[in-house]
């Protein structure tokens, strides 16, 4: 039997680690329930292939096809190979703020990263834990924000990294579309309410002003970076995380130079779901 309290990787509820090299430590386990409750899932002690992580990735739901296409795995077109190695992979790691898959609606779900080699300084990956920052909102916070939504420019924004960069894709720019996320998402498992921010894409909230906007949104960026409901997970080899975007936003750190890090990831397609006061569209 999986001993939890003596697994957990926080004392605020979030993570759960799971070592595979201990006899039955998976059997009977429902990674399902376990990411419902702990939003935030570590397995160690495997050595796993492509095929296998698609297999995990289905646990949780249909998963996407990796983009951008050149940095797909030669076995699925659903792991995306990433690293700090010239010529190895995505170079772009997600040094901000954010969720995976805030571009598509609904959001992408879960996301599973397996790193192949770790580095041996810095390339942590950070964890908020978005529930709990939410429940620690004074009452008058929650009212306030309840059913409202915000403003994601990602074709915009998209545009404007590509003329940053001197580089085109109409394609992928066709298919992008300006959307609006709740600032309040409920899990349809758990039906917990989470706090959602991304740092990169979300550019204001709707109905409000400019100032009132920045000024409503920053007093949530500083619960969320600035509270204690953070992990950092320092990588090992062979490292698999499991995360739940309904529940946790995530930032890359950098490598330090010389220290290579190349690693797998998954996201699974998003389910419908909606926000307090905001189930009509």
């Amino acid at each position: 039997m999986l001993d939890t309290a003596r697994n957990t990787l926080t004392n605020f509820g979030l993570g759960l680690h799971l070592d595979v090299r201990q006899p039955g430590s998976l059997t009977g386990i429902d990674l399902r329930q376990l990411l419902h409750a702990y939003g935030l899932l570590l397995i160690t002690g495997a050595a796993l292939d492509d095929i296998a992580l698609v297999e995990i990735a289905q646990t949780f739901g249909p998963p996407n096809i990796a983009e951008p296409t050149p940095f797909q795995s030669p076995i699925t077109p659903y792991v995306r190979v990433q690293s700090n190695v010239p010529g190895v992979g995505d170079q772009s790691a997600g040094a901000y703020w954010h969720t995976d898959g805030a571009w598509s609606d609904p959001p992408t779900t879960v996301t599973i990263l397996f790193c192949e080699e770790a580095p041996h300084s810095g390339g942590e990956t950070l964890f908020v834990d978005m529930r709990a920052v939410y429940d620690a909102l004074p009452a008058a916070m929650r009212d306030r924000i309840a059913g409202l939504r915000c403003r994601y420019p990602c074709r915009e924004v998209y545009a404007a990294d590509l003329e940053k960069a001197g580089l085109s894709d109409p394609d992928r720019l066709a298919e992008l579309r300006d959307l609006q996320h709740p600032l309040v998402r409920i899990h349809p498992a758990s039906s917990r309410q989470a706090l959602y921010l991304h740092e990169r894409l979300l550019r204001g909230v709707i109905g409000l002003d400019a100032p009132s906007s920045d000024a409503l949104l920053s007093q949530l960026w500083a619960a969320t970076v600035d509270g204690p409901y953070r992990y950092r997970h320092i990588w090992s080899e062979h490292d698999l995380l499991i995360w739940d975007n309904y529940s946790v936003i995530h930032k890359a750190l950098p490598s330090d130079p010389g220290s290579r890090k190349i690693t797998r990831r998954i996201t699974v397609q998003g389910l419908p779901t909606a926000g307090p006061r905001d189930d009509a569209r």
